[in-house]
């Protein structure tokens, strides 16, 4: 399982960092034109879903090393 929440976790971050290329383009672009738009509920939901997932990594992390 170890595997698997590290191949999550590294696709994760794969993504995000593509997400947040695209979204610094995006905001640099707005930026430039004077016309800023926020990105809203999108962000809260990434963050909310990353620290899931962290939590869910350690405790799966600590619950292993428990049984060594």
């Amino acid at each position: 399982m170890s595997v698997w929440f590290g191949l999550a976790a590294l696709v994760t971050g794969i993504v995000l960092v593509f997400a947040g290329l695209e979204r610094y383009r995006r905001t640099r672009a707005q930026l430039e034109r004077g016309k800023f738009e926020p990105a809203g509920l999108l962000i809260d939901v990434v963050a909310i879903l990353t620290v899931v997932f962290a939590l869910a990594l350690a405790a799966y992390l600590i619950y292993i090393q428990a049984l060594h």
